[in-house]
């Protein structure tokens, strides 16, 4: 068995799920590819929005079946942001004109 500590939210003994925010926070290592073709970095970020989309899709699926449909529609927000043209447009100028990485122009 696993025991776990943290901050309740009233006394007493808890039961259920539980939930672990892990704050650790990724580097992505900043880096001109001048010496490539944006067209390697934009098929890069193309490949990880279909991977991300799919994965997404896994998970609000998974949300609706066990936690109920408007608990999943948050997951709605974030395909919308995998398909809002300004912001692929941002981080293709980043790629095309800038010279960054797929990695590096979306954290950006």
């Amino acid at each position: 068995m696993i025991r776990l500590t943290g901050i309740p939210a009233s006394e007493g003994i808890g039961l259920g799920k539980v939930l672990i925010y892990d704050t650790e926070k990724v580097d992505i290592e900043s880096y001109k590819v001048s010496n490539l073709p944006a067209e390697a970095e934009m098929l890069k970020l193309e490949e990880g929005i279909v991977k991300t989309k799919a994965q997404i899709i896994t998970i609000r699926e998974k949300v609706a079946k066990e936690m109920g449909e408007s608990k999943a529609e948050i997951f709605d927000a974030h395909l919308e942001l995998l398909e809002d043209d300004d912001l692929l447009d941002e981080i293709k100028e980043k790629i095309t004109t800038d010279d960054y990485t797929a990695a590096y122009a979306v954290n950006e």
